[in-house]
């Protein structure tokens, strides 16, 4: 049949209530017309198929349609071609090292980890996930949990602290609701507001509230000041946020008067590298970038990435207004977590002078030091090394910040 046919065809079913099909050249069918006639007199006749009536608004939106350009295209797209869409994460995480100044998202071996790096490790690694768990609560995981009561250590127990019942009962409080909140998420498949509200700040706020000196801040609406982003080689600035940091608190004294000294002697000058009315006013430490579970690793590394860049180059510029020109200073390491779904993943982020050249390498994820929200034990660890981080804080960064960043110069 001719396409020609079948534009006449459609062209005079608007006035037929029963359109027939478009005759056929004789010459064409009469050979099929009779190989269908002594078919069909051989065997058993089939029911005749009930005809079709046309709508004259559907033959009208089809002859409106159709075209000698017409093209039919599958209604769903294929999962492969979703698969082969281009990454933009995956290309930034390819461009950082290319910035200004270069960022490393991954270090290779030939790159030795300076010593403050090398420190903090250690630091953070030393008995982890030794002594976690009061013993009283061993019965509590057993009937909560049983398989996994079977895979804790004896080691994580601690049997040399008496707590009260009040204390036991809130901490197993604490510690029940995270549980259930992150298997809730997960279960569900609910997004990252969720894993943040019901499990990261629970984890991150236990994790400090014994040392004052820290604060958990959310960021997710705060941008990095531009002129302490990596500038690509096309001069644009790339920028990328997190959802939480540690500020030092202006609630502490002597916190408070670092501050009060420093904005005195430098009135202009901002603390941090948001730009945030309130958070550029106060130093900042450490930074958590939250995703759903199977959520962007990729992503949120780069995120991560930098916004610990920031931070370093924020604190070399604060640095810089003592006037010291020698380059000696070595800047403590930032640190900072990928939170995927249940899983921790911890990131040290360091500058120097590598081969000659001035560099940020972002050392992750550190095995030993990961944990996840999937079993007590895991939180119990996450909560550990939370205050870990947060003694060093205040025992180690502090000091150094308060006396060779903020001190002002003489």
């Amino acid at each position: 049949m001719k396409r020609k046919d079948i534009f006449y065809w459609l062209s005079r079913i608007q006035s037929l209530q029963n359109p027939s099909p478009p005759s056929t050249p004789v010459d064409i069918d009469q050979s099929h017309q009779t190989k269908r006639r002594k078919m069909s007199g051989s065997g058993t006749s089939t029911p005749r198929k009930r005809s079709r009536n046309f709508v004259d608004d559907d033959a009208a939106s089809l002859l409106s349609n159709l075209s000698d350009r017409t093209r039919f295209e599958p209604s769903v797209q294929s999962s492969s071609a979703t698969s082969r869409q281009r990454s933009p994460a995956r290309d930034l995480l390819n461009e950082l090292p290319l910035s200004s100044p270069p960022i490393h998202c991954f270090r290779p071996k030939s790159i030795p980890l300076p010593k403050p790096v090398l420190s903090l490790r250690q630091r953070l690694g030393r008995n982890l996930g030794v002594k976690l768990i009061p013993i009283q609560l061993k019965d509590k995981i057993a009937a909560e949990a049983p398989e996994e009561a079977l895979e804790i250590p004896d080691t994580a127990f601690d049997d040399t602290i008496n707590y009260t019942s009040d204390q036991l009962d809130i901490l197993w409080q604490d510690m029940s609701e995270i549980y259930h909140e992150a298997a809730e998420c997960e279960e569900y498949g609910q997004d990252e507001n969720a894993w943040c509200s019901g499990v990261i700040q629970m984890i991150l706020q236990k994790g400090i509230k014994r040392h004052t000196i820290l604060q958990l801040k959310n960021v997710q609406s705060q941008t990095i000041d531009p002129n302490l982003l990596p500038r690509m080689r096309d001069k644009h600035p790339v920028s990328k946020k997190v959802d939480y940091t540690f500020a030092f608190s202006i609630r502490e004294p002597q916190v408070t008067e670092t501050y009060d000294h420093f904005l005195i002697a430098s009135p202009h000058q901002t603390l941090s590298q948001t730009t945030d009315p309130f958070t550029k006013r106060v130093a900042l430490f450490s930074g958590v970038e939250v995703k759903q579970s199977n959520g962007g690793g990729t992503e949120a590394l780069v995120q991560l990435a930098i916004w610990l860049a920031a931070g370093l180059e924020k604190s070399s510029k604060l640095h810089n207004l003592r006037g010291d020109k020698s380059g000696n200073l070595e800047l403590l390491p930032n640190i900072g977590w990928t939170v995927i779904g249940h899983d921790w993943n911890l990131y040290i982020a360091f500058r120097g002078l590598f081969e000659g050249q001035d560099r940020i390498y972002v050392d992750g994820p550190i095995e030993s030091l990961g944990a996840s929200t999937r079993t007590y034990y895991g939180i119990f660890k996450l909560v550990d090394l939370v205050q870990r981080l947060s003694e060093y804080a205040r025992d180690v960064y502090w000091p150094w910040m308060r006396s060779e960043i903020l001190n002002p110069p003489s």
